[in-house]
Order: C-alpha cells, then sequence, then structure tokens
C-alpha cells in the first residue's frame, strides 16, 4: 500500500528575496560591480525613452556605452596616454 505524502508548499521569493539572491551571486563573487544613481527625473525619462527604443534593459545599455566609449578613447590615445588610460591614470 502507497502512504500519501503531506504535499510540500513552496511560496513564490520576494522581489527582495531574489534581488538579494541576485547580488550574493553576482556580487559576492567579485565578478560585477553596483552602480546607484539618482537622475532628475527629465533624464530618467530620456533613459525610459532610449530603452524603449532600442528595447534592452538598463544593464545592457549602459554596458554597451561604456564599450562604445571605451573603444572611442582608445582608438585616440597613443604611447604613453594609451597606457595611461589603460592603467587608469596611475
Amino acid at each position: 500500500m502507497v502512504m500519501p505524502t503531506a504535499k510540500k508548499t513552496t511560496r513564490s521569493l520576494t522581489t527582495a528575496e531574489r534581488q538579494a539572491l541576485f547580488r550574493e551571486r553576482h556580487l559576492g563573487s567579485g565578478a560585477c560591480v553596483e552602480l546607484r544613481a539618482v537622475l532628475p527625473r527629465e533624464f530618467g525619462d530620456k533613459l525610459q525613452r532610449l530603452l524603449q527604443h532600442h528595447d534592452t534593459t538598463k544593464r545592457a545599455f549602459l554596458m554597451q556605452l561604456i564599450e562604445d566609449a571605451d573603444r572611442r578613447i582608445l582608438r585616440r590615445l597613443k604611447g604613453a596616454a594609451r597606457r595611461d588610460y589603460e592603467n587608469g591614470g596611475n
């Protein structure tokens, strides 16, 4: 005879719990850094418009902006100036 087992009830994680787990995975390893910014409403609205237009996330959009800007600067710099830039000005 098979005995009925009690059903385990699992609840969904809250947004705060999911965010905490994400931070633990990504920030705890040192592979990522967290950025926080408070922008004037005008710039927040422009950012939202850009994100919708490009069908992307804030994270992906910012990463692409940084990559593009870094690439443009590296193309212009030569010699010691480039080495200084690549070493963070040290």
